[in-house]
Order: structure tokens, then sequence, then C-alpha cells
């Protein structure tokens, strides 16, 4: 919730009531009272103009920003760095009243240059974006006779020539539904992105799945995969979605099991199997099975794989049971995985 009073005419101290009564509502909904500093207020990433009795808007950053976007030299898919360039500016005439747009344009060109963007890029998509945004915010089209005087306070585009016409002003914008083969629900599936490799088979993959199904690229190198984590690990037994592999105290057996429960939870699952002799999986089978009663070591085991993807996850543990020379694990628990694998599999796992 954002709202303004007139300080001219109402006191700072009337409004403090109103603030408290307002946090009284819910501890975790807490409101702030600001004060503008030579009529500006900073709301979010909104700076707040008030000119008399009008008031502008303008897109705002915090001095704390770094100013690191995702290179346009980085390991990462081309439709990723376009989104990087196509969102802020998006943002900046959202954001901003018409007379702001220059200078932030030149703001944005900075920052973008600084991370490795092509000039000619920068300036095609602020062409898009900002030709797009002027079609979708121009007031309907005057009745033939009738002129329209020019708006206060506007401002031509920072690229005025490359603006669409008139009549393309006063189009209207179709919705989703409405444009051709845009799907209002998708789903989307992403790959590993491989520079020259991933856009090829998501072009055939693309043409072979179902209508709204998209197909993406994604990178494995995230932020968190390189710097540390300020928070305390997870301890193993309290973890879910994990592929975890058990060694038998006896032999060298080794069980490999996923779970979307807390590993506790399955393994408690295990122990009752064991307790109650229901031969249901292949760790209480070879449990059973063995006449000096090979138990498994509940207390040291390795998590080896996560995947929050349900059916991802089944497809890691059915690859990493296939890697396994020890297994235990029976033919129907790694029969996701094609036997045409087989040396791939072995292969990564002596890398």
């Amino acid at each position: 919730m954002f709202s303004l009073y007139n300080p001219e005419r109402t006191k700072r101290e009337h409004v403090k009531p109103l603030l408290q009564a307002l946090n009284k509502y819910h501890e975790r909904v807490q409101f702030t009272l600001e004060v503008e500093n030579n009529s500006c207020l900073r709301f979010l990433d909104v700076m707040v103009h008030r000119e008399g009795q009008d008031i502008t808007t303008n897109w705002s950053r915090k001095t704390i920003v770094s100013d690191r976007l995702l290179s346009f030299r980085s390991f990462a898919p081309k439709g990723h760095k376009l989104n990087v360039v196509n969102n802020m500016f998006t943002r900046m005439y959202r954001l901003s009243s018409p007379q702001f747009y220059r200078s932030n344009f030149h703001k944005i060109r900075k920052l973008l240059l600084k991370n490795n963007y092509p000039d000619s890029l920068i300036r095609s998509i602020d062409r898009k974006v900002g030709s797009q945004h002027m079609a979708d915010t121009s007031p309907p089209s005057a009745p033939p006779g009738v002129s329209r005087s020019p708006q206060p306070n506007s401002e031509p585009h920072p690229h005025k020539d490359d603006a669409p016409s008139s009549n393309e002003h006063h189009r209207p914008t179709p919705s989703p539904s409405q444009l051709p083969g845009r799907a209002t629900n998708k789903t989307f599936q992403s790959m590993t992105y491989v520079p020259g490799l991933t856009p090829k088979i998501a072009g055939i993959l693309q043409s072979k799945v179902p209508e709204g199904t998209v197909i993406t690229s994604t990178s494995k190198n995230k932020i968190h995969n390189i710097l540390p984590s300020v928070k305390e690990p997870t301890p193993p037994n309290e973890r879910s979605s994990v592929v975890y592999r058990l060694g038998c105290k006896g032999c060298e057996a080794k069980y490999i099991g996923a779970t979307v429960q807390k590993t506790k939870k399955r393994f408690s699952k295990h122990r009752s199997d064991v307790r109650n002799g229901l031969q249901a999986t292949a760790l209480s089978r070879h449990t059973l099975s063995s006449s000096s009663r090979h138990e498994f070591d509940f207390e040291d085991f390795d998590i080896i794989g996560t995947e929050k993807v349900r059916k991802k996850l089944m497809l890691l543990e059915a690859a990493l049971i296939k890697q396994e020379k020890n297994r235990i694990n029976i033919q129907e628990e790694f029969a996701a995985i094609d036997n045409c694998y087989n040396h791939l599999l072995l292969n990564l796992n002596n890398h």
C-alpha cells in the first residue's frame, strides 16, 4: 500500500495514530512513514517527484547496487541475455514519466555497455520496447474532424524517428489468447545449455512436443554453486527430494533409492519393512534373505543426487543405480534408462 499526505494540511503527529492502527492488524504486515527529501520520495524502485499539485514518477535504482548483470560474453543462452535488456527497458518505461525517458535510456545504455552488451543491440531493443509502450499507452484516436491537443508534460521518445506510425499507435493490443500460435497456459521443459548443440536439439524437439509445451535452455553454472552459503547446512536425515546410497554392514552390497520425503522418514519405512518381514524393496529382501541377517547402516549414508522435479528425480535414481557396480537393486528400479546408455554411464562413473 502506498499513500501520500500533504504536510501543509496534515501534521506528521496526526498521521502517526493511523500508522500505529495499521501496524496492529498483523505483526508480519508493518508499514513505515517516510518523509520526502527535496520534493522526492523513494518507493521500492520508483522515485516519486512532487511538482506543485502534480506527481511524476521515475525509475530508480538503489545507491548500493553493484551494476553487475549477466555478461553478454557469459556461457548462457542468448535468449537469457536478450531478456536482461528487454526487462530493463520494459521496467523503465512502465515506471517513468515521459520526461525521464531520455536520461534513463542513457543510464541503462551505460550499464549494459559495462556488461559487454553491443550498442546496436541495446538501441534495437530500446526502440522495440519504447514503441510498444507508446502504442499501449496512447489515448484512443479522435473522431473524424476532431483534433486532439497534445498531452501536457509529454516528451518524444528517445528514438522518435523509429517510433511506429499513428495508425500503429491506435491499433488495439491483442490478448495472449488472440495471438497466433500462442497458448495462455504453457508448460516449460528445460535442457542444459551447450552452445551450438542445445538450440538445434531444442528446435527439433519443439516441433514434436504437444502444443503449449516450450523447450528452454538453462545453465548449470548458478551463483549459489559458486558462492558459499551463509545458511547452516540441512542435516542429511532432514533433506528431501534426494537420491541416497546405503551400504550393507555385512558385505559390499549397496542400495540406492530416491525419496521426495525426508530421508529419516524413508529410512523409518525401510526399518519397518525389515521388522515386519515385508520384502517390499531390494533392501529388505537382501536383509531378510541373508542367513547372517545383513543390516544396512542408516546412520552413515551418502546423498548422491538432488532433484526437485519428481520425474527427473526418478530418472536420476535410475542413472545412478546403473552406475553402481555393487548394486542390489532389481531390474525394474532402473528400467527407465535404456541399456544403450550403459557404456556412457559407466564412463561417467569412471571420470
